[in-house]
């Protein structure tokens, strides 16, 4: 990661550092333990599956969340693992797939190609490094069983689209300006018409933030300054059901104290490769709008940072798909400060069509 997108990820982390921390002591196990056994629920051990297998993997159930060892990932999952001890950093899984554990004294940071996930923290517990099921079931490409009466974790593959993602990757390194962009090409999916307005839109993203940083170069005028820095990411946050969702994420620093983010999130159909919209998705219930409107402003007010200005969901209105969710974000100071970071909420389908129905069916 560049520097100064280190610096945004920092300042980031500022608030989360508050409540949140990285290492589970012993002490803290055993009060769980004993928060669990005043409920008859037993010691926060969680028994590990792999297709209905009992593995010797053990996770944990630690605040009503399920954690699971790396090792688990490594030995039973059979994905790629290593360490870099000077960066402290540990590279799990491979391709659009590869996660990120940076270890810090105050926190266990997670990306997955290179999307940095502010939500999430691995945990280090006893020696152990250990990461939410959470990571595994939704960026990673498997899904979980779980039974609670006896804490027993069953993880298996997802049944996702047939494709292939290929990250493809510019780098324009100078002494003004250093360039790594990234982004997603689909293939072998049977459809290449499909494919290839999926691609087209993807690539139309990343030509747009190229033209706009050879502006930018070409108006620098001290030549004396450092070196600008531009990047983009992405992840893949649904892959079933005929859908695909992402996000695409661009950050540049132009000099400042900061620099800036913009996300962009797709949704696409791999039946004619349509870039969906919410009125796709949801449109067979005329109220979504109005019941989406009202939890996302409930949302926003509930915020303590929230500056005003949320007047309905519009066109422009950011989101991707996760599961049975509808993920709506805003940008940075669209409606709280910079340091807030972008705000995103959840919304089960659920809220907005019938029970048992699914706009991705």
């Amino acid at each position: 990661m560049m520097k100064q997108s280190k610096f945004w990820i920092a300042s980031m982390l500022s608030a989360s550092l508050l409540f949140t921390g990285s290492v589970i002591s012993g002490a803290e196990l055993a009060q769980a333990a004993k928060a669990s056994s005043n409920v008859n629920a037993g010691p926060p051990i969680v028994v590990l599956k792999s297709n209905g297998m009992i593995t010797q993997k053990q996770g944990l159930y630690i605040n009503g969340q399920t954690w699971v060892p790396v090792t688990f990932m490594r030995d039973i999952l059979n994905l790629p693992l290593e360490y870099d001890a000077e960066s402290k950093v540990y590279s799990l899984g491979q391709g659009h797939r590869t996660v990120h554990l940076s270890v810090s004294p105050d926190r266990i940071g997670i990306d997955v190609n290179g999307y940095y996930l502010h939500h999430m923290e691995g945990k280090m517990v006893n020696g152990h490094l250990f990461v939410p099921f959470a990571l595994v079931r939704d960026y990673l490409g498997y899904q979980g069983d779980w039974y609670a009466p006896t804490k027993r974790l069953n993880v298996m593959k997802s049944k996702e689209n047939i494709l292939q993602i290929e990250t493809l990757t510019t780098e324009q390194p100078s002494k003004e300006a250093i360039i790594r962009l990234q982004y997603p090409q689909i293939s072998d999916s049977g459809n290449p018409a499909a494919e290839q307005a999926i691609n087209e839109a993807l690539k139309r993203t990343i030509q747009e933030f190229e033209a706009s940083i050879e502006k930018q170069l070409q108006d620098r005028d001290d030549a004396s300054e450092p070196p600008y820095e531009y990047e983009s990411h992405y992840i893949i946050t649904h892959n079933t059901d005929g859908i695909l969702s992402l996000i695409l994420q661009k950050y540049e620093y132009t000099g400042g104290a900061h620099g800036m983010t913009v996300q962009k999130g797709y949704t696409f159909s791999l039946q004619d490769g349509h870039t969906l919209t919410l009125d796709d998705l949801f449109g067979t219930n005329r109220e979504y709008k109005k019941l989406l409107n009202g939890e996302l402003a409930a949302k926003l007010e509930a915020l303590p940072d929230y500056m005003g200005g949320f007047a309905g969901v519009g066109q422009d209105t950011e989101f991707y798909v996760q599961r049975d969710k509808l993920k709506i974000f805003f940008q940075l100071y669209e409606y709280t400060p910079y340091a807030s970071g972008m705000p995103e909420f959840s919304i089960p389908f659920s809220t907005l069509l019938p029970t048992e129905t699914s706009p991705l069916r």
